[in-house]
């Protein structure tokens, strides 16, 4: 049931965070860094990598913080010269440490940036909120890529699932700095998005819970009862809080109406 689920993203336009985690995966060698600063697509590439040494996946621990994974790609290069540095980032990310990108390529430091591209700092609030929360949204369509490509950095722009390998290994042959581009679908809900901060949330931001479908305003409020448990999973939300109800979920509720193309 799983593999049915993914195969169903797997031409998907925009792209969805699932399919860059497996490409990113399949993309990267066993020597690789990977360094996660990216709210949404970090919680599928955790799911799909495992590490072979230590130190090999960095983040920000518990800090939650935006755009530390430009300057930890810059660090991990120079404890790890020559070695490919990968860093999951976001646009909100760039947004807040994006001149730092400048170092990198100031001193010569081959770091590939992947940004996920949603256009926006929280994805997936339309599917809970039904529009009572602020999306806080960019610019539309910005291009990074070209950006940096201004000060030398070796530019990607993807918008769709099959370009994804072959751009990064353009840009991880470069030997450059390099900003990789990636239009992410940021209709896809968040995997903690189910957690009791969430509910919490929904009562302390006094939010007109009419609004919210069921039997989502039920779970909400008051968890994962026994008949709640059913009509989540009548819904296509299977018990298990792993990748598996993060796609199923936004594949009933999110991506139900989500123009294509």
């Amino acid at each position: 049931e799983l593999e049915r689920d993914e195969m169903e993203y797997q031409n998907e336009v925009p792209i969805h965070p699932w399919v860059l985690a497996r490409e990113i995966t399949r993309s990267l060698g066993s020597d690789a860094t990977v360094i996660l600063d990216s709210l949404l697509c970090s919680a599928f590439l955790t799911d799909k990598m495992k590490a072979s040494f230590p130190g090999q996946i960095l983040d920000s621990g518990e800090a939650g913080s935006f755009g530390h994974g430009i300057g930890m790609g810059i660090g991990a290069q120079l404890a790890r010269p020559g070695r490919p540095v990968l860093v999951l980032t976001s646009d909100t990310s760039v947004g807040m440490a994006g001149g730092d990108i400048e170092t990198a390529v100031r001193t010569n430091l081959p770091v590939v940036y992947v940004v996920c591209n949603t256009g926006q700092v929280v994805d997936g609030v339309d599917c809970w909120f039904q529009g009572q929360v602020q999306p806080w949204q960019f610019l539309p369509d910005i291009r990074y890529d070209k950006m940096y490509e201004l000060i030398g950095c070796h530019g990607e722009h993807l918008t769709r699932p099959d370009e994804i390998t072959p751009a990064l290994y353009r840009a991880f042959s470069s030997g450059r700095t390099a900003v990789v581009n990636v239009v992410v679908n940021n209709r896809v809900v968040l995997p903690w998005f189910e957690s009791l901060s969430l509910r919490l949330g929904v009562i302390v931001h006094q939010l007109d819970l009419t609004r919210i479908p069921e039997p989502f305003k039920t779970y909400l409020l008051e968890g994962r009862t026994p008949k709640i448990e059913e009509e989540l999973q009548r819904a296509g939300i299977p018990r298990s809080k792993t990748r598996k109800m993060v796609l199923a979920y936004d594949r009933t509720l999110c991506l139900r109406d989500a123009p294509r193309g």
